[in-house]
Formats: structure tokens, sequence, C-alpha cells
């Protein structure tokens, strides 16, 4: 569970930066009760005096309003904690997860893009290979890593890495979290179509296992790129959609001019959290809305779904 910038599995605190920064706004009475249960346990150090059971019962309401804030949230929240500054990246789960990881470079074509890292990694003695989107930790890193917007370069390197684990029969992990693919002129002019679906067609026909770790956002053809494998998995609170909340109004042409900010219910009919995935999938009517795999409740193969695609379109273009 992602709370006040700390990352929490259930009730246990892990990895993180708390910061009043990365707070949300549901989680400020989080961060209130916190600093309650952090000024008695100052208090305690300072003056001697034992107020144990006011900090355990300052824990246990803690625990309590955790669970009741975290299992009311909104569509909208949801997004928002896959957005989370403070959420683990791809480096991050690297450097928790495997052992002498060696990052690779360049697409050997045009350049290196800093928003897919990837390289040689060794998980419980196993050699991978390993790719995954980053977004940055601050301004600077995050203008460099172009916030987890690949270019057609970083596609390219990932295709690269992917041939590259197939020859020496690497398995490959995947870790996804991109708002989307990178929409710029120069993007264009390089060919981000193209190596977008170059990328899905190498992933579908690699001959080593592929494992897809949905982390945090997985938006539209930039995520898919990476994230065609054997097993997809996506962590609590991530999403997955084929398009950013806030562009769905645009293309839908409800809003013919770009407002200042869109509103929030974007993220509803898209159904791209986890939670929605037991539902959807007893009622994939497309008057509801796009319906999605029920990625959260098992794991899936894609690469099957999309060899059948691609051999249906080779063969009956017009009715696929």
């Amino acid at each position: 569970m992602l709370h006040a910038g700390v990352f929490r599995i259930g009730p246990m605190r892990s990895v993180g930066v708390a910061t009043i920064r990365n707070l949300l706004d549901f989680e400020k009475p989080l961060h209130e009760l916190e600093e309650q249960v952090q000024e008695l346990k100052r208090f305690t150090a300072a003056q001697g005096i034992d107020r144990s059971q006011e900090i355990a019962a300052l824990e246990s309401q803690l625990r309590a309003v955790t669970k009741r804030i975290y299992s009311q949230l909104a569509p909208w929240d949801k997004v928002q904690l896959a957005r989370h500054p403070a959420r683990p990246y791809t480096l991050d789960f690297i450097r928790m997860i495997f052992d002498d990881f060696l990052e690779l470079h360049g697409d050997r074509t045009y350049g290196d893009d800093p928003a897919i890292v990837g390289g040689l990694a060794v998980l419980n003695g196993e050699p991978v290979m390993v790719i995954g989107h980053q977004k940055g930790r601050d301004i600077k890193e995050r203008s460099l890593r172009n916030f987890g917007s690949a270019r057609p370069e970083g596609y390219r390197k990932a295709v690269r890495l992917l041939k590259l684990a197939q020859k020496t029969g690497r398995p490959v992990v995947s870790f996804v979290d991109t708002p989307a693919a990178d929409c710029s002129v120069g993007a264009e002019e390089r060919g981000i179509s193209e190596a977008i679906a170059r990328s899905m067609m190498e992933m579908s026909g690699i001959r080593v296992p592929v494992v897809v770790a949905i982390t945090g956002e997985g938006g539209s053809g930039g995520a898919i790129a990476t994230a065609v494998g054997d097993r997809i998995l996506m962590l609590e609170h991530a999403i997955y959609s084929v398009i950013p909340p806030r562009g769905v109004p645009l293309s839908s042409g409800a809003i013919r001019a770009r407002p200042p900010r869109l509103p929030r219910p974007s993220s509803s009919p898209l159904r791209m959290c986890t939670d929605w995935a037991s539902w959807t999938a007893s009622s994939p009517s497309l008057s509801e809305g796009p319906t999605v795999m029920p990625l959260a409740q098992r794991s899936c193969s894609s690469r099957q779904s999309s060899r059948a695609w691609m051999n249906c379109a080779a063969s009956r273009p017009t009715s696929c």
C-alpha cells in the first residue's frame, strides 16, 4: 500500500521517502496521525516518561483509518496513487530484487533513451534480462528521462535487448510504468509508431519466457510495447488503459478546446484499475465502456492472443 510518500505492503513499511509535497488529499488524515505518533515518541525519548499505551492506541487508530481509507478509494484516487512521485520505479525494483545488474545503453541506430533502462541481471542465481520504464525522482532527472515517456530509440533499445536475451537464453522481466509514448515531432519523425509495433512483434515471437509487471501507469501503446508477455502482473493501485485518463474527453470529441484542467471522471469508464477486473470479465458489454483482462485476478498470456491476431491479420486483413 502506498501512503504519504512511503511504500507499504499491508501495514508494513518498506522503502520510500515521506515528504509533505507528496501527500495526496485523502492521505492527510493519515499523515496527521503519524505526526502525533512521532511527536509522542520524541517526547518519551526526551522526557523519559512512559507513553507506550497512548502510542499503541494511536498506532491502532492509524491502522484502522488506513484500512478504511484505502478500501474506499475513488477511481481518480487510484490514478493518483499510480502516479505517486514516491512510488518505486524500475531501478528501485532492480536494486531490491536483482543482483549484478549491468545496464546496457543505446539502440545501435540513433542513440540512447534514458526513459527505458535495461540490462543483464541475476535473479535467484539465474541470469535474466531486465527492461523497464524509468520516470525520475527530481525535475532534472524527470526531464532527462522524459517523465517515463519513451522515444523510438528507447523501444529499439528494448528490441535489441530482447534479441540478446533470446540469443543468450535469458528469461525477460519487463517493468511497465509510463503515461504513454513520447508524442513529440521528433519522435514522429524517427518512427515512434513503427518502433512500438516492432517491439510488440518481437515480444510476441521471442523464444524465451517473458514476465511483465505493471508497476504504476500502463498508458496506451507506450505501455503495451513492452508488455507482451507469457505472464502479465499488476501491482495494487496500478492502472492499465488504452489511453491516459485525461485524453478520453479530447479523443471522444466531448471537449473541443483543451481546458486548463480536465475533470476526474474519465478514469472510471476506462476500468483501468485492478479492482474492476472481476466484474469487468463477467459483464463485458461494450455499451458499458471498454473492458480489460482480469489481470489482477489471474495471470494471462498476451503473447498467445497477439500471435493469433497477427496470424488472422496476415490471412484475412479485412476481417480482424
